[in-house]
């Protein structure tokens, strides 16, 4: 297969690998019931779809780790979506390649060896006691990418002039001498842009030096400088048992043992992949060769039943337009390389800057009138066709171009269209090296197509999101008198509260703290007046977006509230709570009350079910990565003693409580406010405690916004 990657260098080239494996994981993807533990250990078989599975979760709209080592952690970051996405790109772009047929053999040995080294390196670790194997695994899996991508780029020129299966100490030196580089060399460049572990980058670039110099290197470094020379077929068995023993402390016996077991179970899977007995054909690479045809047809076949428009829309209807943007970034990463990316929106006869990810804030200035001739975004929204500033003098193109240019930093930009037949109509800019632009020029077709194809679900999402507030309008028509009336007769008691509040203050003013908790009460009965005030609100979406009760201090909301429940609740039941709250936690757009009532029912939960002496823990998180969003996340814990499965089996349904005042209805209007708020909820209870996390997502107010900038 070819496969698109761009190196550390700048340069772009194609990487070969086998269609086997992705066969099988499109075949994954067609399952009810796919899982994560699957799909990584189906992944983990191939070291060039791995690689781009961690350089894409490295990107910096997915980052949430400085170092990787589980392959299933990532998967979760990334979500299914976007690897099924990954996978079903990296098949549509073989199905159109044209690779030398006589690089199929070396591309099978490399496979191969890449396979066995791993399994050698996590049997290995296992063996010493080092953790964790999988970090070994990956290392192994990975050590022979440099040379996967030097075949790739060379062609036939390097399978000419290099035996590929030679040892790696054999093939450097006439790869140095020939292309000016080695297979080490390339593949830590490679690793290194992955943001992997260092250790794992050292591994992979000591690979081919001497035993006697690696005696006091890193144990990653050790494992894997035996597991790739037990690979190498030529290795005596003397020097293997010497290398055994100074590398690991192993004697020759338990690593031959070893080795011949792996290989068993490395044959085993060429079988599985293969449908082909190992005594029919010996050699793993041939087996491999002989069912490379077939398994290339049956993919073609797999990739037209799902066709490109749904690999590229993802086969779901767009939820939103941010997911659509979303969308917009991944498959334009993964297609075309096209990692900075920023949106023009048409309305009103301006082209104006729209920034979606909330980074940018200058971008929101930007405008440029329909009617400037000069302006190369103005010529591609009446046009519909790709521009490039490619060899344009500065002084020619438009001031608005230019401040777009400084903007994004770049020496070139790309206005790409995307079409749709609702106004406003959007434009990508993408900012791209000067030898991108002939190769995006070459694959005009697809880029057009995938441009029609995020035209045509924004079309969509903005549709859904019309009708959404038709209908809310209409409701809010049947509904407005009934709210009048509702808060008219609500404001009364409140009125008289309020009364018996401010006289109580009056008695209390010799007690601080109790003023102080008096205080919040008043505050929080404001609120509720508010609230009331404002039902007509919660029907009428543009009136409650600029509503100030939407801009939540989710840290300062907590805090007032624990000041509250820990007289009230906690104290008089001899319990504890410790507060983590992050720093970083911007102001949010939700509502306030909904947020206090979720941390009301819940703390009280806790209280409740906790003996004296028992502890409550909450805590706050920014940039919480699930399934390709940002999330804030609230982690609350306690140490009791869990919930019985009668309760947990319908946790969040509403139940008859047998507590005096209790409805039962707790963690039913719990979870109803959470799918109001946009987020999730999720739960864990055993015999040391339960734990609830919210995740509310990360949707910064303008405040907000403009204090980070």
């Amino acid at each position: 297969m070819l496969e698109s990657t761009q190196g550390p260098s700048g340069t772009r080239n194609n990487v070969l690998t086998i269609p086997h494996i992705l066969l099988k994981i499109i075949r994954l993807f067609e399952q009810p019931d796919i899982d994560f533990s699957t799909l990584a250990a189906t992944i983990r078989q191939d070291p060039v779809i791995t690689a781009r599975i961690i350089k894409l979760a490295n990107n910096v709209y997915f980052r949430q780790w400085s170092e990787v080592s589980q392959l299933k952690q990532l998967l979760v970051v990334l979500g299914l979506d976007t690897v099924r996405h990954l996978t079903l790109l990296c098949a549509t772009e073989q199905i159109f390649a044209e690779a030398d047929p006589q690089l199929s053999r070396p591309v099978a040995v490399m496979w191969y060896r890449s396979i066995f080294c791993a399994q050698l390196c996590e049997e290995l670790a296992a063996l010493v006691g080092h953790e964790p194997k999988e970090e070994a695994y990956l290392t192994g899996l990975l050590h022979r990418i440099g040379q996967l991508a030097l075949v790739s780029c060379r062609q036939g020129t390097y399978v000419e002039r290099i035996d590929i299966t030679n040892d790696l100490e054999q093939i450097e030196p006439i790869e140095q001498q020939h292309f000016k580089t080695t297979s080490s060399i390339r593949a830590t460049e490679e690793l290194t842009s992955y943001a992997l572990n260092a250790f794992m980058c050292d591994a992979v670039a000591f690979q081919t030096i001497a035993v006697e110099q690696l005696a006091d290197a890193t144990i990653q470094v050790r494992l894997l400088a035996l597991a790739r020379r037990l690979c190498d077929q030529q290795m005596d068995e003397i020097a293997l048992a010497r290398a055994a023993n100074l590398l690991l402390g192993l004697n020759a016996d338990v690593v031959r043992d070893l080795r011949q077991r792996v290989k068993e179970k490395t044959d085993a899977l060429i079988c599985n992949l293969t449908c082909i007995e190992t005594d029919d054909i010996p050699d793993a690479a041939e087996r491999l060769m002989s069912s490379h045809d077939h398994f290339h047809q049956l993919l073609r076949q797999q990739v037209q039943a799902h066709s490109l428009a749904n690999v590229l829309n993802g086969g779901l209807a767009p939820d939103n337009e941010q997911t659509v943007f979303a969308r917009l970034r991944r498959d334009f990463h993964l297609l075309f390389g096209l990692d900075q990316l920023c949106l023009l929106v048409a309305k009103d006869g301006y082209l104006q800057g729209f920034d979606d990810l909330g980074q940018t804030p200058l971008l929101n200035n930007v405008t440029v009138q329909l009617d400037n001739p000069t302006s190369l975004a103005v010529n591609t929204y009446h046009r519909g066709d790709l521009h490039c500033s490619c060899g344009l003098a500065q002084h020619t193109l438009s001031i608005a171009d230019r401040q777009l240019h400084h903007l994004m930093n770049a020496e070139t930009l790309c206005y790409i269209p995307l079409p749709n037949r609702i106004e406003p109509s959007h434009i990508a800019v993408a900012r791209i090296r000067t030898d991108q632009w002939q190769k995006l020029q070459d694959r005009k077709s697809l880029l057009l197509m995938a441009a029609l194809s995020i035209g045509q679900s924004l079309e969509q999402a903005m549709a859904s999101k019309q009708l959404a507030e038709h209908q809310q309008q209409m409701e809010a028509g049947q509904h407005h008198l009934q709210l009048r009336s509702a808060a008219h007769e609500i404001n009364n008691p409140l009125s008289i509260i309020n009364n018996y509040l401010f006289l109580l203050g009056q008695k209390l003013q010799q007690d601080p703290e109790a003023a102080a908790q008096l205080t919040i009460i008043q505050e929080e009965m404001a609120r509720v007046g508010t609230m009331v005030s404002g039902l007509k609100h919660l029907l009428d979406p543009q009136q409650s977006e600029d509503h100030p009760v939407n801009e939540v201090d989710l840290n300062r909301v907590i805090e007032k509230l624990l000041l509250l429940l820990t007289h009230s609740l906690f104290t008089p039941r001899q319990l504890s709570v410790h507060l983590d709250l992050d720093q970083t936690v911007p102001l949010l757009q939700g509502n306030v009350g909904s947020i206090k009532q979720i941390l009301v029912n819940l703390l009280k939960n806790a209280a409740e079910a906790l003996p004296p002496g028992g502890e409550v823990w909450l805590t706050t998180r920014d940039s919480l990565h699930k399934n390709g969003q940002r999330y804030i996340e609230i982690d609350l814990r306690d140490n009791g003693p869990g919930l019985p499965d009668a309760i947990l089996n319908q946790l969040f349904q509403p139940t008859i409580s047998h507590k005096q005042g209790h409805s039962g209805l707790g963690l039913s209007i719990v979870k109803k406010l959470v799918d109001q708020l946009q987020g999730e909820i999720s739960y864990t209870s055993c015999a040391k405690g339960t734990r609830f996390q919210l995740l509310l997502p990360r949707i910064e107010s303008e405040r907000s916004e403009h204090s980070h900038a």
